[in-house]
């Protein structure tokens, strides 16, 4: 008797990117090498538009997997991370990524005096025109808003302090870079 035996020795790797919100995310470029510091990388893989791409026939070994570039609207995580493949199944690696945020600062000032205003009322609306948040100047004449998700807003003053009249200027903003902070 003869017996022939055909073992698959190969192994995949799933990747999958998300964002904060659990949408998947295309566009987003990952390193793949046998080494920890990254060095000889196998290739750099691209999510397509389900958020997913797989690396075919991996030998069975540790690989390491960086993030290398991200849709703009979202944080690069460059951390390197290591999986197993084993051989005939596949292995899936998930990465979750936080939008890009930042704040709008206010700053009212009496364009005669040069002093602060506080009481001012201002709204900041999203590119559909739809108000998001209210922020009234303090003594200081300045306010912060919240954190804001990446994209372009638009600021405008609702009610004015007292003894002054409505500036109806809108400002606007464009949040592009984490943690940044844009004074109006």
């Amino acid at each position: 008797f003869n017996v022939t035996i055909n073992v698959q020795k190969y192994g995949k790797l799933e990747i999958t990117k998300q964002d904060e919100d659990g949408t998947y995310v295309p566009n987003t470029s990952f390193k793949v090498s046998k080494n920890s510091d990254m060095s000889s990388p196998i290739g750099t893989y691209t999510t397509g538009a389900d958020g997913k791409v797989t690396v075919n026939d991996l030998l069975p070994s540790t690989y390491y997997v960086q993030e290398v570039a991200v849709p703009n609207h979202l944080v690069l995580d460059s951390t390197v991370r290591s999986v197993q493949v084993q051989p005939n199944q596949t292995t899936e690696f998930n990465a979750k990524n936080n939008w890009v945020k930042g704040k709008i600062k206010l700053r009212k000032l009496d364009p005669e005096s040069g002093k602060q205003v506080p009481g001012a009322t201002y709204a900041i609306y999203n590119q559909q025109g739809q108000e998001l948040e209210r922020l009234v100047t303090t003594a200081t004449g300045y306010v912060e808003s919240g954190y804001l998700r990446f994209g372009q807003y638009r600021v405008k003053e609702v009610i004015s302090a007292d003894g002054y009249v409505l500036n109806d200027t809108e400002y606007p903003v464009t949040i592009s870079s984490n943690e940044q902070k844009i004074e109006v």
